[in-house]
């Protein structure tokens, strides 16, 4: 019994973290930025970035005619809670969203 009143708590744990990564999307998701703003919103370090978007796993936008990376605030929020999937889940391969360019 008590192995599941802590899978419940976990689970509890887990849904209020997205709550509230949905909440902040809301607030102030309509930031566009580089690899910075990517390393800001998700904590992880710029080659993390890089290995992802190598990868396909987070949400990317490429500037074609600059060769950068756009991230959107809202679909790292979104993705880090777990409501955007990125990937491919049986072939791998990238996404449509990672693939989307800006002109």
């Amino acid at each position: 019994m008590e192995d599941t009143i802590r899978d419940l708590q976990r689970k509890i744990d887990d849904l209020n973290e997205k709550v509230d990564l949905l909440l902040m999307s809301s607030n102030r998701g309509n930031r566009v930025g580089g690899t910075e703003l990517a390393m800001e919103v998700t904590g992880y370090k710029r080659s993390t970035i890089y290995a992802m978007v190598n990868n396909g796993t987070i949400p990317v936008h490429k500037d074609q005619k600059r060769r950068k990376l756009v991230f959107k605030e809202k679909d790292l929020l979104l993705w880090m809670a777990g409501d955007l999937d990125n990937t491919h889940s049986n072939t791998g391969r990238k996404s449509k969203l990672s693939q989307q360019h800006i002109q």
